[in-house]
């Protein structure tokens, strides 16, 4: 009994570090996608008068918005199946519960954090070596 508890848990925690890691690639490739996509207008924002600075911290808001939505319907929605699909596999058997912890949020929320405060500044380095004028007529 005590081997099988420890399969099943393996097994567990395989899927969710794929599932993690699936997830953070998703996230650094919308960031990616977004920022690229926005280089010319966040060009013309600087032409007009933003500063490097406000761009960066724009980005890292937006950043920070995206991950915190990312969050709120993966504890309510991913919450929900979770709990389905355990009580669904178990059913009949008393030998396993269902238990939610949020130790896994606590870890991954710091992680996340970071990484949406340094991927768009990373990438706004990346987009911004020209000079405003060079980076708007880029796509002309």
């Amino acid at each position: 009994m005590k081997s099988e508890n420890q399969q099943l848990a393996l097994i567990g925690f395989t899927l969710c570090a794929v599932i993690l890691l699936i997830g953070i690639l998703n996230f650094i490739n919308t960031t990616m996608t977004n920022i690229f996509s926005r280089q010319q207008e966040l060009a013309m924002l600087q032409s007009i008068g933003m500063t490097a600075s406000q761009s960066k911290k724009m980005l890292i808001l937006e950043g920070i918005y995206y991950m915190i939505m990312t969050f709120l319907v993966f504890t309510t929605v991913g919450y929900a199946i979770s709990y389905f699909v355990v009580n669904t596999m178990v059913e009949g058997s008393s030998a396993y519960t269902y238990h939610f912890s949020f130790m896994p949020f606590m870890i991954c929320f710091p992680v996340l954090l970071i990484l949406a405060c340094m991927l768009p500044v990373y990438m706004y380095k990346i987009i911004s070596r020209g000079s405003v004028v060079q980076r708007l007529q880029e796509n002309e």
